[in-house]
């Protein structure tokens, strides 16, 4: 029996499904797409495929019962608002992580009985996720999709001000000092190159470049000042 469902298996699902598989949780991911389905399974993932979801399915995986978390991650928004309302419907204690592409779609989520909203557009929209390839999304998932406080990706332009400014990466342990997850550097707003946190470079911060890290949103603010 797993207590987690992860629907979809895309950028943001494999991210946080691998991320669920390294802190030993117990939980399944499923995928109506062929694709994701054989990706998943190359990386030994525990994911099943099927060919539509249904009222009947999530009940068949558990919702209702013994499933305490489910993330709703589809490619097609439409899938994920199904998944939500249907989920809610069955459990009125479950949690429910949804992704939402704009602040209209996360409204739309929350009330169809969304808990928590994982939203994109804190970022510009999707742009986020042409850089994000290989990030620790969620290295502390304890502390922050699971918490009851909101989280949200954000960039954090450095100004002469900056807490960041002159620092080189390896001398920053966000989690400590921030309480944030770091995921890398874009060098400029203008510039198409990322610096991911698993890239290794230890690169030092400098006025201009952009931060980009995940976490809570009082937090977040606290070093935008």
């Amino acid at each position: 029996m797993k207590e987690i469902l992860v629907f979809g298996c895309g950028k943001l699902g494999t991210e946080i499904s691998l991320q669920l598989q390294k802190s030993g949780s117990n939980f399944v991911v499923v995928t109506t797409d062929s694709m994701e389905f054989k990706r998943a399974k190359s990386q030994n993932l525990n994911v099943v495929f099927e060919e539509s979801i249904d009222d009947e399915l999530l009940d068949k995986y558990g919702i209702g019962r013994f499933v305490k978390t489910i993330f709703c991650l589809m490619e097609d928004d439409i899938q994920n608002l199904f998944i939500t309302i249907s989920a809610r419907f069955l459990d009125e204690k479950l949690k429910i992580i949804s992704k939402a592409d704009s602040l209209d779609d996360s409204q739309r989520f929350i009330s169809a009985g969304a808990t928590k909203i994982l939203d994109p557009y804190e970022l510009s929209a999707n742009k986020i996720f042409d850089y994000l390839k290989k990030p620790n999304i969620v290295q502390t998932i304890e502390n922050t999709i699971f918490s009851d406080e909101p989280i949200q990706m954000a960039e954090v332009f450095i100004e002469e001000h900056s807490h960041f400014k002159d620092r080189y990466i390896n001398d920053i342990d966000f989690k400590d000092e921030f309480n944030l997850i770091f995921l890398g550097v874009k060098e400029s707003i203008h510039s198409n190159s990322f610096i991911f946190s698993t890239s290794g470079l230890n690169h030092k911060l400098a006025v201009g470049n952009i931060v980009v890290v995940i976490g809570h949103s009082q937090d977040i603010q606290k070093i935008k000042v």
